[in-house]
């Protein structure tokens, strides 16, 4: 495939953001290859198609494939990315907060990286009003992070055990009038379901026609 078409698919993808979520994805991308950068601007230029797509990949998919088919794949899942970029927005807050002066203070230690149980392969969910669903690694992740990880229960088939209770008790909600327009707006007219388990206090965001998890969350 030539270079041409390569950066056919990057300008495509780029031409289906706005600017803010290319933003994100641009920060997202380079501070998982450690890359360096002035500005935004430049950053944009140093990060590779198969960069952008493989990451991509391997966040929808769980692992990492750049050739054309795998690209194509992506692509077909633009709309699951721009619900993970609304929920990244906090990476382009961060960049934005560290561009402006510091006051010196004492240097802190640098977080480690989290660290997940591997998804189970083809792991699906079953709803009395969903029905079967299958679920994403960003949804499976974010579901650790905020129901599993404070009780120290990251092992892979328990925390299996407790999404999949969860989402078959959960129940189909409405988002309250004016929420469920400001989501709508930020997820770039993506119609999305939520399913809400009040005992954990859970909302599953659901893509009722394509049967998945998009991702978890907590209400707000």
């Amino acid at each position: 495939m030539s270079g041409s078409k390569f950066k056919g698919l990057k300008d495509k993808l780029f031409g289906s953001l706005d600017e803010q979520k290319k933003d994100i994805l641009i920060l997202w991308v380079a501070k998982s290859f450690g890359k360096r950068f002035s500005s935004l601007r430049c950053l944009e230029s140093q990060i590779g198609t198969k960069e952008i797509f493989g990451f991509l990949h391997k966040e929808i998919f769980g692992f990492w494939a750049d050739t054309i088919t795998d690209m194509q794949d992506v692509m077909k899942r633009s709309e699951e990315i721009k619900i993970i970029l609304y929920e990244k927005a906090y990476i382009l807050a961060e960049f934005e907060e560290s561009q402006k002066p510091k006051v010196k203070t004492k240097t802190q230690s640098r977080p480690q990286e989290k660290v997940y149980p591997e998804m189970p392969y083809n792991l699906q969910l079953t709803n009395k009003d969903a029905g079967i669903v299958s679920v994403t690694v960003h949804a499976w992740r974010q579901f650790c992070d905020r129901f599993c990880r404070k009780h120290k229960t990251l092992n892979q088939n328990r925390v299996a055990e407790l999404l999949k209770e969860s989402f078959s008790r959960a129940r189909q909600v409405r988002l309250k009038r004016g929420k469920d327009i400001q989501r709508l707006i930020a997820n770039k007219g993506v119609l999305v379901d939520y399913f809400f388990d009040h005992r954990i206090d859970c909302r599953f965001v659901v893509r009722l026609e394509e049967s998945i998890i998009l991702t978890v969350e907590h209400p707000f």
